[in-house]
């Protein structure tokens, strides 16, 4: 066999060898990158991957909020050295691969990127360690129906099944009302969505909403603690007004009332207020929305006297 036919060969085995592992990365590199599979304990991969991500606290600027996603997961060591500009290396790569950036360099640590799949979705999560760039990667399969906003129709069918009136629920400040593993008793949430077990918090520092009053602005209120906030990963992107009006809608079909209620546009903080002061019951509920996740904030009992 002639010289130049097995350099040929071998270089087209190099080239399918390069091809496979390239293809067994399930994300994009920036150039000249390699990327080691970790091998993980079954424990670890099927382990939730928890992370924060910035979030909206108005004129205080953001503050961070922790996350967690279910799914199968991997991790990958890159041949490149710890630092943020080669994090942000690594989102731009992703980023020409189309995936969502929801945190990145220079501003953050760490890099947390997510991409949806015909039947699933991608997050990743990069770290950048002394020596190395450290990829969490978390592959998670869902419902095709879940995986787009569900029609306008559905909406408000789906808005008539999200309340059960405070009549049939128990009173909030009994502790073991608040389960972490549940809802609030007397608020479903949205179908697609994914409750945070284990973010449940109750706070006992009082809240500070504004009620919208007619003819007069606004008047700032304090809600009583303790507050009880439950964390909802939103796994489909659908405009904050669509969930706010199916909400609304459903809330005061049942004797709610809307306090107040901004899709954002102008504080870029979504959220609706809403009160429930019948039967002997005085229950207040913020929801706030951001490009991931619901959070619902609940009180119990009158406002705080100014």
């Amino acid at each position: 066999m002639r010289p130049i036919t097995l350099f040929f060969l071998f270089y087209c085995l190099l080239s399918f060898e390069s091809s496979a592992s390239t293809e067994l990365i399930p994300f994009a590199l920036p150039s000249g990158v390699k990327a080691t599979p970790v091998a993980l304990q079954q424990e670890e991969r099927t382990s939730p991957l928890s992370f924060s991500l910035p979030r909206s606290d108005g004129p205080r600027g953001t503050r961070p909020h922790r996350l967690q996603v279910h799914g199968e997961r991997q991790r990958f060591v890159l041949s490149m050295k710890g630092s943020k500009a080669n994090l942000k290396r690594l989102s731009e790569a992703v980023a020409r691969d189309h995936w969502s950036t929801l945190s990145a360099p220079p501003e953050e640590s760490s890099l947390v990127a997510r991409k949806f799949q015909p039947y699933g979705e991608r997050w990743l999560v990069a770290r950048a360690d002394k020596q190395h760039v450290v990829v969490d990667l978390v592959e998670r399969s869902v419902d095709p129906n879940d995986l787009k906003p569900p029609k306008d129709s559905d909406f408000d069918l789906v808005g008539r099944n999200l309340i059960v009136p405070l009549g049939l629920a128990p009173p909030l400040p009994d502790q073991t009302q608040v389960d972490n593993m549940d809802d609030f008793p007397f608020l479903s949430h949205f179908p697609g969505m994914e409750l945070q077990v284990g973010q449940t918090s109750r706070s006992e520092t009082a809240m500070e909403i504004q009620e919208r009053v007619e003819g007069r602005g606004y008047r700032q209120i304090a809600l009583r603690p303790p507050i009880t906030t439950k964390v909802y990963y939103q796994p489909f992107p659908v405009q904050p007004i669509r969930l706010f009006n199916a909400y609304d809608r459903a809330l005061r079909a049942v004797g709610w009332r809307t306090v107040d209620m901004d899709p954002g546009d102008i504080s870029g903080r979504p959220y609706l207020i809403a009160n429930f002061s019948r039967n002997g019951r005085n229950v207040w509920m913020k929801l706030e929305f951001d490009s991931v996740a619901m959070r619902v904030s609940v009180s119990e009992g009158l406002p705080i006297p100014r």
